[in-house]
C-alpha cells in the first residue's frame, strides 16, 4: 500500500512535497572492560577553552573513547552508515553536516577516572585475570551502543577488535606498567620494585597509546542502563604515592600512624571538577581494607 502510494504521488500535479524511504539498523549494545596505562589519556575526548581567544583545544594524547569505537565501528560493524544523517540545505555554507545524526557509536562507561590518573588491573593476590572470575575484581566496564551500523559483529569480529585496539600483533612481549613508586619518581635504598617488576600482569594489553580492552561481547539494554547505579556498589582498590613532611623511619611506625580501624565509613562531597556536570552532594563511602609500605 506504501509503495502504490508512492507510486501516486510520481504523478501528481501537487509538487509542494517530497518523499524519502529509509533502512537502518536498530541500536545495539557491545560491553567490556577496560584499562588505561597512561597519564595523559582522558576517558572521551577533552577540550578546554584554552586556546588563543578562548577557543577549545584538546587535552591528552587520546580518549578510550577513540582508542575503542572507530575500531569497533570499522572492524566489527564494517562501518556505519550516515545514509540516514540530516543533510544540510544546499544554501547552508556555515555547516559540515546537519543537526540530526542516526549512525554513531556511543560510548559509556562504569564511572570514569581523571585524565591524568591510571584505571590498572589490581596487584598480585588480588584476583585472576581471566574475564570469567572478573565479576568482582578488573578494569572498568563499559558498554557501546552503536546505531545504524552495517552489519553487526560476530563474536570472531568481537576478539579481532580486541586484539587490534590491544596491538597484540606489534608486541614481541607485553607490555607491563611500572609501581606506583617507580611511577612517581621514587627512588629509594628501601624500595625493591623496579619498573620490570612482573608479579601480576597490570593491563589488558599493549597498546602504546595506553588503552586495553577484554571480555567484549553482546548485551541488552538494561546492562547499558544499569552503568551508572552499578557504579555506587562497586567494590574498587586504590593505589597512590604519599609524601609525608615528617620523615616516618620504619615500617612499624607507618603501621601504628595508619592505625585506623576498617572498614570505615567517609563522607565524599562533590569534587569542584565535575560541578558543571553534576549536582553538589556529599556522597556515602567505605574503606574496607587499607595498607602502606614504607619506600
Amino acid at each position: 500500500r506504501l509503495a502504490k502510494w508512492i507510486v501516486g504521488l510520481d504523478g501528481s500535479s501537487d509538487k509542494n512535497y517530497s518523499t524519502h524511504a529509509a533502512v537502518w539498523r536498530k541500536p545495539f549494545h557491545v560491553s567490556g572492560k577496560y584499562t588505561k596505562a597512561r597519564r595523559d589519556v582522558s576517558q572521551t575526548p577533552f577540550y578546554v577553552p584554552d586556546g588563543p581567544g578562548g577557543t577549545m583545544i584538546k587535552k591528552g594524547l587520546s580518549s578510550v573513547e577513540e582508542e575503542i569505537c572507530p575500531v569497533l565501528a570499522k572492524i566489527g560493524c564494517g562501518e556505519i552508515s550516515k545514509e540516514n544523517n540530516e543533510m544540510c540545505a544546499d544554501n547552508d555554507v556555515t555547516s559540515e553536516g546537519g543537526s540530526v545524526v542516526y549512525g554513531m557509536c556511543k560510548f559509556h562507561a562504569s564511572g570514569r577516572e581523571d585524565l591524568d590518573v591510571r584505571m590498572l588491573l589490581p596487584p598480585a593476590g588480588a584476583a585472576s585475570n581471566r574475564c570469567a572470575e572478573e565479576e568482582e575484581v578488573g578494569g572498568r566496564p563499559f558498554v557501546c551502543e552503536v546505531i545504524d551500523a552495517y552489519r553487526m559483529p560476530t563474536p570472531q569480529d568481537l576478539t579481532i577488535v580486541t586484539e587490534v585496539v590491544n596491538r597484540v600483533d606489534t608486541c614481541k612481549k607485553r607490555l607491563d606498567v611500572t609501581d606506583i613508586v617507580v611511577d612517581a619518581g621514587i627512588v629509594s635504598p628501601n624500595n625493591p620494585v623496579s619498573a620490570e617488576n612482573g608479579e601480576r600482569r597490570r593491563r589488558y594489553g599493549c597498546n602504546p597509546d595506553g588503552v586495553d580492552v577484554a571480555c567484549m561481547s553482546y548485551c541488552t539494554s538494561s546492562s547499558f542502563k544499569g552503568l551508572q547505579a552499578e557504579t555506587e556498589n562497586k567494590v574498587k582498590h586504590y593505589g597512590c604515592a604519599v609524601w609525608c613532611e615528617e620523615p616516618i623511619k620504619s615500617q612499624e611506625e607507618l603501621d601504628a600512624r595508619l592505625g585506623v580501624a576498617v572498614p570505615v565509613k567517609i563522607y565524599q562531597s562533590t569534587p569542584l571538577r565535575v560541578l558543571h556536570r553534576r549536582a553538589s552532594g556529599v556522597r556515602t563511602r567505605h574503606v574496607l581494607t587499607l595498607s602502606a609500605r614504607l619506600v
